[in-house]
């Protein structure tokens, strides 16, 4: 598979000949496993031969926040930021924050205490 820009709010992921159009929207969170990535939506995986670097220029979108090496989430969807275990949750779904994420994460919000 491979990934091309279409627009401001739409990838072309190629997978077989075919050109399959994923609005960012539909994005949920993004996994880095060697040298493929694993884009998530609500209803399919994506997984293409790229770097998590190249996927975050290509999404182009404040939303997306890298938490960890490994791990890209969409911050509009985060129900919990958990700072005393290290982990964010996006519905069911626990993902780990690295320390040197942390304060990245943070800059994308207003905090109020």
């Amino acid at each position: 598979m491979e990934i091309q820009k279409q627009n401001s709010t739409n990838l072309l992921i190629k997978d077989r000949g075919n050109y399959y159009n994923l609005s960012v929207d539909e994005v949920v969170w993004v996994q880095s496993e060697g040298n493929y990535i694993t884009l998530h939506t609500n209803n399919k995986k994506y997984v293409v031969k790229q770097s998590l670097r190249r996927i975050l220029d290509l999404l182009e979108d404040d939303r997306f926040v890298k938490i960890q090496k490994s791990y890209v989430v969409r911050t509009d969807l985060i129900d919990i930021i958990d700072s005393q275990n290290d982990l964010v949750h996006i519905g069911a779904l626990q993902f780990p924050i690295g320390r040197s994420f942390k304060e990245g994460l943070f800059s994308k919000y207003k905090i109020l205490k």
